[in-house]
């Protein structure tokens, strides 16, 4: 069975059913009764008044329909994507997207391709992606909307500050955070609604020294005033890493984000397939290499398979 039975099938079913076509009669009896023999049933109960759908054939004709439509959706799309110039594409970024991906998406997509990335709080990301004002997105546990949702990672919850406060590496538990003067963003802000939402379930009084959404004002707070913050181990990686400050996992409970990808869903397919594939590249974790041991004798192969 090919794509052209098929065709004819469908212009065999429309036939039967009194509609024209514009296919010799003998021509498509042919066809049909060759599409009969490989699939080894009848299609169409034949009588002296004509013609019409056996079961078989009304089975085969919502699958037909179906096969048919995916495939002319697939030339449309393939199509597109062999005409169109540089891709142009707008991505929101909340700023541990920002840390993380930011340069790498630029390079994924190459000279050849337009990418505006826009740095926003997540849910200033998911509105612009609901509001058609980027094409796409990323933003933590971003609600039901008209976008296509991707998990992309999950982001524990951290304790960072200057080691002169933050002293220890170990998981610090929730109720422990109210001993420490916090720099955290605005209650609308994903992060800080779920620490309000822990502290009030849980009866504890969270020590808020400020409210502050930008990330180098923040870092400069942490640095140079031993104030802390709670936000994901990716937001200050890089001076985690240089010592300049220490981080604790939040644990009792253990506090996570999804980070996700939001992609209208009116985008073209072409262009929301581009952004998936290269977000989903980018953000699949890369496998260790392995190293044979110094010193460790090569195995030589076998002669053929044990039995």
């Amino acid at each position: 069975m090919d794509f052209r039975q098929l065709r004819y099938f469908v212009a065999g079913s429309m036939a039967a059913a009194g509609r024209a076509i514009h296919i010799s009669q003998p021509a498509l009896g042919e066809k049909i009764r060759q599409l009969e023999d490989s699939l080894g049933v009848a299609l169409f109960d034949r009588h002296s008044r004509g013609v019409r759908l056996s079961a078989a054939g009304e089975r085969l004709l919502v699958h037909a329909d179906r096969i048919l439509a995916a495939l002319d959706e697939a030339r449309v799309d393939l199509a597109g994507l062999s005409n169109q110039g540089p891709v142009r594409l707008s991505l929101g970024l909340n700023p541990t997207a920002s840390r993380l991906y930011a340069s790498d998406l630029l390079e994924a997509f190459g000279p050849s391709s337009q990418v505006l990335l826009r740095e926003g709080l997540s849910n200033e990301v998911q509105d612009d992606v609901a509001a058609g004002r980027l094409d796409a997105g990323f933003c933590y546990d971003p609600p039901a909307g008209p976008y296509r949702v991707l998990e992309v990672r999950k982001e524990p919850l951290y304790l960072i500050g200057p080691e002169s406060v933050v002293t220890a590496s170990k998981d610090i538990p929730f109720a422990e955070l109210e001993r420490y003067s916090l720099v955290l963003d605005s209650g609308q802000n994903v992060v800080r609604s779920k620490l309000d939402e822990v502290a009030r379930q849980r009866g504890i009084q969270l020590n808020v020294a400020f409210e502050v959404e930008a990330v180098l004002l923040k870092r400069r707070l942490l640095l140079r005033h031993d104030h802390c913050t709670v936000v994901p181990h990716a937001l200050f990686a890089e001076e985690i890493s240089a010592g300049a400050l220490n981080a604790r996992r939040i644990v009792a409970p253990q506090l996570r984000l999804k980070l996700c990808l939001v992609v209208r869903r009116d985008l073209p397919a072409s262009d929301a397939r581009s952004i998936e594939t290269r977000v989903l590249a980018l953000a699949a974790p890369t496998p260790p290499k392995r190293t044979a041991p110094k010193n460790s004798p090569r195995m030589k192969p076998s002669a053929k398979f044990p039995t």
